[in-house]
């Protein structure tokens, strides 16, 4: 869920540095890079899936619909490299 909230604060306008932070805060390191690579991955999906069948809960600050923005916006941003539309880079 930490990397569900850093990478939407980056997808809001909140600095990269500052997404590193609330990694980092969290689970000691890591940064929303890497958050980006574990939302779009396999094990992320089965965890989204388990969700959305009420197996799993989101932490009391997060929903299923935000659990799935955030693997949108990782998916959107790991697509499309060197965007030139405004959205935030998350390698910046």
């Amino acid at each position: 869920m930490t990397y569900v909230r850093a990478v939407l604060a980056v997808a809001n306008g909140q600095a990269v540095k500052d997404a590193n932070a609330i990694i980092r805060a969290s689970l000691g390191s890591g940064t929303v890079v890497q958050a980006a690579q574990f939302l779009t991955g396999k094990r992320c999906a089965d965890v989204v899936q388990r969700v959305l069948d009420g197996e799993l809960e989101c932490d009391a600050d997060l929903t299923a619909s935000m659990l799935a923005a955030a693997t949108s916006v990782a998916r959107s941003h790991a697509n499309q490299p060197g965007r030139t539309d405004g959205h935030r880079d998350f390698a910046a």
